[in-house]
């Protein structure tokens, strides 16, 4: 519980706009690794509790881009013409590994 503290006790101090960036990630491991809601955690980063679960959502969106985007970079012409004809279905293809 040190470590929430020390975080949330950073998080208190003032900020430039480019650390925001870390935001999410930062919530997201808050909520994992202590169990923090939305709600205690929308309190001390001072914003709504829909602006936490919007955060997270974004951080949940970039975990699934990542294999995607590696399935890409590894794949085949006739992979890519795959994920651009139907990326949603890529994107479960990926889930499910």
């Amino acid at each position: 519980m040190r470590v929430a503290a020390v975080v949330l006790l950073d998080r208190s101090l003032p900020t430039s706009e480019h650390q925001t960036a870390l935001e999410g990630g930062l919530l997201a491991e808050l909520g994992q690794r202590f169990g923090y809601r939305l709600r205690q955690l929308a309190r001390p980063f001072d914003h709504s509790v829909s602006w936490i679960s919007a955060r997270l959502a974004l951080v949940e969106d970039t975990r699934e881009a990542g294999p995607l985007c590696t399935a890409w970079r590894l794949g085949s012409p006739a992979i890519h013409k795959r994920i651009l004809d139907d990326h949603e279905l890529s994107f479960k293809t990926q889930r499910r590994r």
